[in-house]
């Protein structure tokens, strides 16, 4: 009586999955995951690029007076949602 290791179980399951992935993924309709990778892209983009923080802390030195400081971070802010 032969009886699977569980690392045999494993390693097969995994193949068994891998093969369905594939399977899936050869379904899909390319401009749809082409446009769905993007939106979940910009959503990092702006999370990361989009606040007024990475805005003082990246470009606030550009401003030539105080006064416009705060409102450049403001119009930073604005560009970036859309």
């Amino acid at each position: 009586m032969s009886r699977e290791s569980p690392a045999e179980r494993f390693k097969k399951r995994i193949s068994v999955e891998w093969h369905r992935l594939l399977t899936a993924a050869r379904r899909v309709d390319k401009q749809t995951a082409v446009v769905l990778c993007f939106a979940a892209l910009m959503v990092i983009v702006h999370a990361k690029f989009g606040g007024r923080r990475f805005f003082r802390e990246t470009f606030e030195s550009l401003a030539v007076t105080s006064d416009v400081r705060g409102l450049l971070s403001w119009g930073w802010w604005f560009g970036f949602q859309g």
